[in-house]
């Protein structure tokens, strides 16, 4: 029964009681009665009016509603009606009965409650979490000078003198379950994305002024399950197309995409069950990087676009041996630099320049009169990627997880770089292998005091095996062109709150000597 039904019960027991004591041939005693029982019932309208229960403007209408409905003084030929002498008791009773169904009907359907959140609360969820960082980077003073890589493109600006940094990174979404079959979900994080910063980090440095930190939307999709049920990864029968801004749907470990990484674009993820050992899934999506407006003083400039496909298979328990493997294919369009080679129109390939780029990749010179100087990336990036992924439980909530994941550039092509870029870059070899070993042992989440994990990991990332916009930052302080170690760990210090350590230690493969190392300290909280 909804407010209006409540209203209109009330509006009838106002009929009756204002109605009575009307009756032309009621007895005085009677007349007197139902005095009583209208003065009662007046009372018991201003008490739900001071309760919340009934608004002032909701009373004066019952009231008038009830007043209305009297019979007029013409109406001296109907029938009399006898009311029977009615005990205070009984009154009291009627008056209390009907003032608990009113409150009970008002507060089960929550428009008379403040105690209680709209009905449309209980489908939203917010979540966060917050880093604080101590960095550390340790630079060899055998490195090459930087000039060493800027003649060669390369974004490095400072090869010997260490750096200390404070940073932080603040994350915070809200997702609602719009129904059943749609879920969307809107978030915000640090980190200055967009043409000025790195899409692949979500830290900000301190030291500005106290220049208020920098934040973006960093969520902002819709996904629909067309076949039904509350969208959820842990249910494999699903098919679910999601558009918007969203977190990487590939399994994949940081090898080729950084763990802060958000795609924009669309993508639809197959997940069908057979049975509950194997757990196959498919995921295709296309990724915007770069719209391009038509330009006629650049008559071969076009839009860049990423292009993923990735299938896979879960097979195992989630409580005990778990094994997960996948292969991908990342096709990247019109993203390889283009020479301008027309006099006439020296700015006419200026759009093949990266928008955003880290260090390691090859590159060619586009346009040296620039300001900056544009360079683009040589080789085309088209990756196959194979991960392999084993958990074994160790006991509730410890883990020990091995993973390895492989990745090679099968764009490279040295012919087609030097019949595109006219010869430049003539006998370039192939570098375009990248890997990964890492072993992680401990708790899954920490979630109390004294929770912790450990991890350890040997990484390789030749030149141009992956597009070294978009991986990590803190291993070689981003880029490819780079081979070592990395250890870390947490410790739980509280509930949902812990220390973390990560260090680092990485050197150059190719050309001129460049070893980073970088020591990081943080304290989480996720809520």
């Amino acid at each position: 029964m909804g407010p209006c039904k409540g209203m209109r019960r009330w509006a009838a027991a106002m009929l009756v009681l204002f109605a009575l004591p009307f009756s032309p041939l009621a007895a005085a005693d009677e007349r007197q009665e139902l005095e009583a029982l209208r003065a009662t019932t007046l009372k018991l309208i201003q008490l739900l009016v001071q309760e919340g229960v009934l608004t002032q403007e909701k009373a004066n209408a019952l009231i008038k509603e009830a007043g209305a409905a009297a019979p007029p003084p013409s109406a001296q030929a109907k029938p009399a009606v006898r009311v029977p002498y009615m005990p205070q008791a009984v009154k009291d009773d009627i008056t209390n009965q009907l003032r608990e169904e009113v409150i009970a009907t008002a507060k089960a359907e929550r428009w008379a409650d403040p105690g209680r959140l709209p009905e449309w609360a209980d489908r939203l969820a917010l979540d966060g979490d917050l880093r604080f960082r101590w960095q550390h980077d340790f630079l060899d003073k055998n490195n090459a000078p930087p000039a060493f890589f800027q003649a060669l493109g390369q974004n490095i600006n400072n090869t010997t003198e260490d750096r200390n940094r404070l940073r932080l990174r603040a994350r915070l979404n809200v997702k609602a379950k719009v129904n059943d079959e749609v879920e969307a979900a809107i978030g915000l994080a640090t980190g200055t994305q967009g043409s000025t910063g790195n899409p692949a980090s979500t830290n900000n440095t301190l030291g500005d002024s106290f220049n208020r930190q920098v934040a973006g939307f960093d969520l902002a999709y819709v996904a629909w399950r067309p076949f039904g049920g509350m969208i959820d990864w842990g249910h494999r029968d699903a098919l679910t197309l999601t558009g918007g801004r969203f977190r990487n749907p590939f399994l994949a470990s940081d090898l080729v995409w950084a763990p802060d990484l958000n795609f924009d674009g669309v993508i639809a993820a197959l997940r069908p069950s057979f049975g509950e050992l194997w757990r196959p899934f498919m995921v295709l999506g296309a990724f915007p990087l770069k719209e391009n407006e038509p330009d006629p003083t650049q008559p071969t400039r076009k839009n860049k676009w990423l292009y993923g496909y990735q299938g896979g298979l879960e097979w195992g328990y989630p409580s005990g041996l778990v094994l997960r493997g996948a292969a991908a294919y990342y096709d990247y369009r019109n993203i390889a630099g283009i020479p301008n080679t027309d006099p006439l129109n020296p700015n006419a390939n200026d759009w093949s320049a990266p928008q955003f780029r880290q260090h390691g990749n090859t590159l060619f010179p586009i346009n040296l009169a620039g300001n900056p100087a544009l360079f683009g990336l040589a080789s085309q990036f088209r990756i196959v990627n194979l991960v392999g992924e084993a958990g074994f439980r160790y006991d509730e909530f410890r883990r020990l997880t091995l993973t390895a994941d492989w990745a090679k550039n099968v764009g490279f092509d040295s012919s087609e770089i030097d019949n595109r870029t006219g010869g430049v870059l003539a006998g370039l070899q192939a570098r375009t292998n990248a890997l990964q070993y890492r072993a992680q042992f401990g708790h899954v989440l920490i979630e109390r005091r004294w929770d912790w994990f450990a991890y350890g990991a040997y990484k390789r990332v030749e030149r141009d095996a992956v597009l070294d916009a978009f991986v990590e930052g803190d291993f070689n302080l981003g880029g490819t062109n780079a081979k070592g170690w990395i250890v870390g760990g947490g410790l739980g210090v509280g509930r949902n709150a812990w220390l973390g350590l990560k260090y680092t230690t990485a050197n150059q493969i190719d050309g001129p000597p460049l070893a980073i190392d970088t020591f990081m300290l943080d304290f989480n909280a996720r809520f």
